[in-house]
Formats: structure tokens, sequence, C-alpha cells
């Protein structure tokens, strides 16, 4: 770009001369652990200059601690150049604050799932927001109103991801929430105002429906959808589509758990086809190509469509669920909290504190 730039203007006029300003977006510079030590210290004492000097030595300490936490958290999420970005250090002296004002470890592994799902949202102005309004408040949170946060956020959207069958996933989700519970949950509504004051969650005056019924049909309907009836013609279009494509039937369309006379897609719900894997010549496991991916989709348009047998899968499927002590009793305390709702904030809180557990 030529430096010299020239104008024309008739008598008496003004004349203004602007030179393009190229901004260089740094975001994707690559920093390694020591840089991002060298930012991380670098921005601290913003973090407690508002501290007497009696404070600052404590505040000091506490910030060290979370950085122990906080860099090797962002070295296994490969998220260490977002040390480069003007904004993720504006998020990263809030955090540094909270962690000033906190001595508890749990705070900071707290803190540093936030800030590392910061880094993955990228441009959601929604999430980035949620995550920095969650980030101020950990300081603050009480650990049984984070616990039934956390179940009243991810009852529902029970992370039956693999595919396996249902009483397998079960058995497994059921142990998961097993290592949650290591403390009661909470009972009387005072937890429920903690989050509110804090903008966790919102209490509404009147009860509305919340059934682990209702949620099922949702987000889990690849296990209780009615499926291909088993033998017909259906089932045999299913087979000659997968063939096609290069599929094996017997990895793809699974017997259904909750009516036998029925095969269904092995995944939780047709959203998730682009998870399913196959196996391939040499036993390795292989995501689909977009042409095997249009196949799946049309054995779903193979599907019986009968709401009666759909409902009595549901029922099915509840039954299976309760045969378990942990998920019963989740279940019954989920369903019981039908007056309130969970925000943007609370939503962010609740997923860090269930990947700092295990569950995600």
């Amino acid at each position: 770009m030529s430096d010299k730039q020239s104008q024309k203007a008739g008598d008496n006029a003004q004349q203004v001369q602007a030179q393009t300003v190229v901004i260089n977006n740094y975001y994707g510079t690559d920093i390694d652990e020591k840089g991002a030590r060298v930012i991380y210290q670098k921005k601290s004492p913003q973090a407690i200059e508002d501290y007497t000097q009696e404070a600052q030595c404590i505040a000091q300490l506490r910030i060290n601690n979370f950085e122990s936490v906080l860099i090797p958290r962002m070295v296994v999420e490969d998220a260490l150049k977002a040390f480069a970005d003007p904004s993720f250090q504006n998020l990263l002296v809030e955090a540094q604050k909270v962690a000033a004002s906190t001595e508890r470890q749990a705070d900071y592994e707290l803190l540093a799932e936030l800030i590392t799902q910061w880094t993955q949202v990228k441009g959601d102005r929604m999430s980035r927001a949620a995550l920095r309004g969650a980030v101020k408040i950990v300081g603050e949170l009480d650990d049984v109103a984070l616990l039934g946060l956390t179940v009243l956020s991810f009852l529902p959207i029970t992370p039956i991801l693999g595919q396996e069958r249902i009483p397998i996933e079960l058995e497994k989700w059921n142990k998961l929430l097993e290592q949650l519970l290591d403390s009661p949950l909470p009972q009387d509504i005072k937890w429920l105002e903690h989050l509110a004051v804090l903008g966790a969650v919102r209490i509404h005056n009147v009860a509305f429906s919340r059934t682990l019924k209702e949620k099922v049909r949702q987000a889990l309907s690849g296990y209780v959808d009615v499926g291909i009836l088993n033998g017909s013609d259906d089932h045999q279009m299913a087979i000659s589509l997968l063939e096609s494509a290069g599929l094996p039937s017997s990895g793809v369309l699974v017997e259904h758990d909750l009516n036998k006379d029925y095969l269904r897609v092995n995944l939780p719900h047709r959203g998730m086809i682009d998870k399913l894997q196959v196996g391939d010549s040499g036993g390795s496991m292989q995501f689909l190509t977009d042409s095997q991916k249009n196949t799946i989709e049309r054995l779903y348009d193979l599907y019986v469509q009968d709401e009666n047998l759909r409902e009595q899968n549901v029922d099915k499927f509840i039954k299976e669920w309760d045969r378990w002590p942990t998920l019963r009793a989740m279940r019954e305390w989920w369903e019981s909290w039908s007056i309130s709702s969970i925000t943007h904030i609370g939503f962010m809180l609740a997923q860090a504190n269930a990947k700092r557990r295990g569950l995600l």
C-alpha cells in the first residue's frame, strides 16, 4: 500500500486526509506454557492493586495457587494462544480477583474450567457474557447450592453418548452420579434463593411441568422411538441401503432394548449422526462420510410411527432408570423443583462443575 495520498478540493474547502489503519489480530499467535505464565504474572498486579499491603501477600499467594491449576488445564485443552487476546486478558484479571478472595482449591478448579470454556465458544458473545458473569460469582457460591444447580441442569440431559445398550449406559451414568453426591442434595428453598441472588436461577411464582418422561421424549428420542419392525419389508430396505453405502447393518441397527420386535439406529437421538462410528476392515473405528450420513437419515424415515408404542417405550425407559437407586433419587429430587429455571450464567456454572467432576 502506498504511503502517498493526495486530495483535491475546491476553494475554501476543508481537506482531511485519512490513512488506512491495519490492526493485526494476534489471537492466533503461538504461545507456549512459559509465555502464558509470563502474561499471567504480568496481569496479577492489576488484581491486587486495590488491597492494602498487608492483604497483598495473601492475595498474591492465592493467585499463584490459581495459576498452578489454570495453566495445566489450558495446556491440556491446547488453549494457550488465548493469552494473546486482549479480551481474554481482561477475563483473566477478573478470575485472578476472584482467586485472590478465596483459598479453596475447588474454586480455582471451577474458575479454570470456566476460562477454558471461554476459549472454546469463540465468537459467541452471549456465552462469553454468561461465562464472564459466572466467573465473578465463583467465590460466593455455596457448595450445596452448586451441587443442586449441577443436578438440576444435567439430570435430564444424561451423557448417554456412546453406543452401548440402555442398561449399560444407565449403569455407567448411575456410577458417575454416585461420585457427584459427596454431600446430600439441598432440600429447602434457601439454596434456590442463594442462586437467584447470584443470577444463576430464576424462581417462579407458579410451578411448571418438569418430568423426566418429557425430557426423555426430547433428548433421548433415539431410545424410545418405535424403530423398524424386525423382518418387515422396511427392514429389508434398511439392509439394502446400508449395504449400498458400505455400512454393516449389525453395527448400525441394533435390537430395540424396550421392544424386541423392533430395531433402532444405534444412537441416543437423530441429531447425533455425526458422532456415529463404524469399524473398518482393519478393525479401527471411523466416522461416516456425508453419503453414509444421508443413508442413516433415510433409515429414520423407515421408522414405524405409533404414538402408543412410543409412549410404552418411554414408560419402560423410566422403569429401567428407576432400577438404579441413585438415578431414582435424583429423578424424584429433580422433578420436585419445578418452580425454578436456570439462567445462562447458571448453565455455564453447572457445565463447568460437571466437567470438573468428570461428568462431561
